[in-house]
């Protein structure tokens, strides 16, 4: 009888393990991109962890408005796209994009360190920079009047 199950030392990776026809558990590279989503403020986010350039990447968006067109509401759709203009004017922490659906989305990326594996206390920590540094863009919007979607039932804030 196997006295011990596997060598591998936690953390784990998120997807880092695999078991072979024999039985024995390995290390492997996680498949991407892993994609997940929460709440935060009442508000749905999505994440999305995936190689570019040789480093792991790791996106949140979140919608923040629908832009009417300009039969709908001109005032709104100018005072909208000024957000745009101005989040593209600011630092770069974050970013203000207009989707191909007329939405403008809050994006924020973040580079994941090489060397500690992308485990999920990694993940959670790294979502949660990036929610935290996007609140000032979010608080703007805010003071403007821009309402975002709330989140959908089911997801915790």
């Amino acid at each position: 009888m196997k006295q011990v199950i596997s060598e591998i030392q936690d953390p784990v990776e998120i997807g880092g393990i695999k078991i072979n026809d024999a039985g024995e558990i390995s290390r492997c590279a996680p498949d991407l991109p892993i994609s997940f989503g929460f709440a935060w403020r009442g508000m749905t986010f999505d994440g999305e962890v995936a190689q570019a350039n040789g480093a792991l990447i790791l996106r949140i968006s979140t919608d923040v408005a629908t832009v009417p067109f300009s039969a709908e509401n001109t005032d709104r759709r100018q005072q909208l796209l000024s957000l745009l203009k101005a989040s593209e004017a600011g630092p770069r922490r974050a970013s203000i994009a207009l989707s191909p659906n007329n939405r403008l989305v809050l994006l924020r990326d973040i580079e994941l360190p090489r060397d500690a594996g992308l485990t999920a206390t990694s993940l959670v920590s790294h979502a949660a920079i990036a929610v935290l540094e996007s609140a000032p863009y979010l608080d703007l919007m805010a003071e403007q009047g821009v309402e975002p979607p709330r989140a959908a039932q089911g997801l915790s804030n």
